[in-house]
């Protein structure tokens, strides 16, 4: 039975890489459409890396020594004048793709799923483009950008999400990342999953959130 809502919906899936964000996504296509005939849209909305750019900012942290220190965030130099133009040039692009791939299908009523989000993008900028949280969570702040109705973090020690997929990021800079997100998930009020938890019941926590969203849209 098909069974819509009266409005679109936005569900983000925020995380360091080897937290199965992409393995979520599927259950929560799947539970949607198979329980509420309900198709989505699948959004990959990362930072520097979708259909209008290639360029993977990410390389520049990969490049650096493992065995060096990683600074402080608050003590982090200021970006160097290239970087801001590079990373300005890239959150336009971004911001591009939001509209196009996000907030236009939310306005026709669709449902829409998104691998990473602007979450994800203030972790980009601040450790990749030593951007500070302030300054990322401003660009990142527009009232125009779509607010996600369900919005999962799912966290993972950086040593076991390295363990599960250690073509990204070093271990020690996982964790780094990991930091950073634990320090915005409170004042976004991103939904804290243990992806430490077998895979179903990640699973069940994840798409119960989301058919509980989904039919509180259907009630109203």
């Amino acid at each position: 039975m098909t069974t819509r809502r009266a409005k679109g919906m936005l569900i983000t899936l925020s995380g360091i890489d080897g937290t199965g964000k992409s393995a979520m996504v599927g259950c929560i296509r799947d539970t949607l459409l198979s329980k509420w005939g309900a198709p989505s849209r699948y959004v990959w909305c990362k930072f520097g890396d979708h259909p209008f750019s290639r360029l993977k900012i990410a390389q520049r942290a990969k490049r650096r020594p493992a065995a060096s220190p990683p600074e402080p965030h608050h003590t982090r130099r200021t970006p160097s004048l290239p970087l801001r133009v590079y990373g300005s040039l890239l959150l336009i692009l971004h911001m591009a793709q939001i509209v196009i791939s996000v907030r236009r299908p939310l306005k026709r009523g669709e449902v829409v799923v998104c691998d990473r989000y602007i979450f994800d993008t203030i972790v980009d900028l601040a450790h990749d483009l030593h951007c500070s949280v302030a300054r990322a969570e401003k660009l990142c702040g527009a009232r125009w950008i779509p607010q996600p109705d369900v919005r999962f973090l799912l966290d993972l020690p950086g040593e076991i999400a390295f363990a599960r997929k250690d073509d990204s990021y070093s271990a020690a800079r996982l964790e780094e990342r990991r930091a950073l997100y634990l320090s915005i998930a409170p004042a976004h009020q991103l939904t804290m999953v243990d992806a430490r938890q077998p895979f179903d019941q990640v699973a069940r926590q994840i798409t119960g959130a989301v058919e509980a969203q989904y039919a509180q849209g259907i009630a109203q």
